[in-house]
């Protein structure tokens, strides 16, 4: 078949109502970064309430669009960069995390790796860190913001299988961040510290606790994706061994665009 012709194809949507319902996601290779994780991704916006849809194109899975009305916010997968505007315009008004440059970008984020079969520098823990269980839910998700919305998304990562590291200071839970793996790919996100205790070494030590972990876990390749204007985060991960392989862009689609 024609190449051009089968881009210009249009794509036929479906939606994925159930976490069981949901085709293999990472076998497409709709992501240069994030298909192991595809399938967790789909399964945490289903339990918060929102919405999956796979785009499909003679019969071959070509996009993937997670999006949560109620935040207007969401991330969208494809194969070919110019399906973008149709994915897009699902769910215009909003806003999507992708990882090519499009119109009405809001925010950047490099993307980075860590290789954990080389060696890499080791930071000391300043501060204890612990695997966080559920007990811990309320204090990790007054953290993260308000807690309604954040704690829909605590019990939805942890029922999707990632895990939690709380780290204390006397006794007090002052940063929390989470880790997950799929095979030998993990990928650590959502980090956050008391705004009390920033300067402190918090964010470091959250970062190599969970590097450590997912070593021990299998993991050996690791991947993070941070904010450009956000540099704590990013010195942090640089000097933990984190190397830029990309970037992620959220950006706006407006109705009619």
């Amino acid at each position: 078949m024609d190449r051009g012709i089968a881009r210009s194809a249009p794509l036929e949507f479906r939606r994925e109502a159930e976490p069981s319902d949901l085709p293999p996601l990472g076998a497409a290779r709709l992501s240069a970064t994030f298909d192991p994780f595809l399938s967790s991704f789909a399964r945490q916006v289903i339990a918060v309430g929102g919405e999956v849809e796979t785009g499909w194109r003679d019969g071959r899975l070509a996009a993937v669009l997670l999006f949560v009305r109620a935040e207007r916010l969401g991330s969208a997968f494809v194969r070919d960069p110019s399906d973008l505007d149709r994915v897009g315009s699902r769910i215009a008004p909003g806003e999507l995390y992708v990882e090519h440059s499009v119109p009405a970008i809001r925010e950047t984020l490099d993307v980075f790796r860590f290789d954990l079969e080389r060696a890499r520098p080791r930071h000391p823990l300043r501060h204890p860190v612990r695997v966080a269980d559920r007990r811990d839910a309320d204090a990790l998700s007054r953290l993260a913001g308000p807690a309604p919305i954040e704690r829909r998304w605590t019990d939805a990562l942890w029922e999707s299988g990632e895990t939690a590291f709380a780290a204390e200071i006397e006794g007090t839970i002052v940063g929390a961040a989470w880790g997950g793996r799929a095979g030998a790919f993990g990928r650590v996100h959502s980090l956050y510290v008391h705004p009390r205790y920033r300067r402190l070494g918090v964010g470091a030590d959250l970062l190599e606790a969970r590097l450590r972990w997912l070593r021990a876990e299998g993991a050996r390749q690791v991947v993070t994706e941070i904010a450009i204007d956000n540099a704590p985060s990013l010195a942090i991960t640089r000097h933990a061994g984190g190397a830029p392989i990309g970037r992620m862009y959220r950006a706006r689609w407006e109705p009619g665009a």
